[in-house]
């Protein structure tokens, strides 16, 4: 199964094209032991980031080879940012490494890259206390992918708003855990309310006996 990859614009997730990169990434990323759940956490945020498209830099503007290494922007399905994260000489040794840029065109396979360079580099995952899975952790993850696709948010993409895209991203996680599977994905956790906690003052007599 090939990979797709155009210069501008991403895929629509029912497209086929979108479908097939998506294929391959479940099958290197399962290869690699994640689950089902986080994979599609993973792709849920690759439909806010290059939309399926690995040639895909942020604005849909399409840098020279020499702009890439200093350009504050994102290129790829993950939208890494600045574009040097990813695009760089010492990356050069990455199986399917072959970035596009504007004067020196690149292959589709590039996705492969991608993928590779995230198994590769797991130091660009960072725990946070609000979303509480290690790397390891989100890889095994059998909770529901609504919920991977927000901890992917924060603990690897971490927008400057993640609130612009959160629901998106969670949607289209759902949208790939039924397209990979055939099922509803397991609901969220459930939100646990805190007790209400009583001064100890409330529970003397009312009135008091004196």
């Amino acid at each position: 199964m090939p990979w797709h990859a155009k210069e501008i614009g991403g895929y629509l997730r029912t497209s086929q094209e979108a479908k097939d990169n998506c294929d391959i990434i479940r099958s290197m990323l399962e290869n690699d032991g994640w689950t089902i759940n986080a994979i599609s956490g993973v792709c849920g945020n690759i439909g806010s980031e290059g939309v399926y498209n690995p040639w895909r830099y942020e604005n849909d503007v399409v840098l020279t080879r020499a702009q890439c290494d200093y350009a504050d922007t994102g290129y790829g399905m993950l939208g890494y940012t600045p574009v040097s994260k990813y695009i760089q000489v010492a990356n050069q040794t990455i199986p399917g490494y072959d970035p596009h840029c504007l004067d020196v065109p690149g292959s589709p396979s590039d996705g492969e890259g991608q993928i590779n360079f995230l198994i590769r580099n797991p130091n660009l995952y960072v725990y946070h206390p609000e979303y509480p899975l290690t790397l390891q952790e989100y890889k095994e993850s059998t909770a529901s992918p609504s919920y991977l696709a927000e901890v992917w948010l924060a603990n690897y993409e971490m927008p400057l708003d993640p609130s612009a895209t959160i629901n998106d991203r969670k949607n289209e996680a759902v949208y790939w855990y039924e397209y990979f599977t055939g099922s509803p994905p397991p609901p969220p956790p459930p939100i646990i309310k805190p007790k209400k906690r009583f001064k100890w003052w409330m529970y003397l007599p009312n009135p008091m006996p004196f």
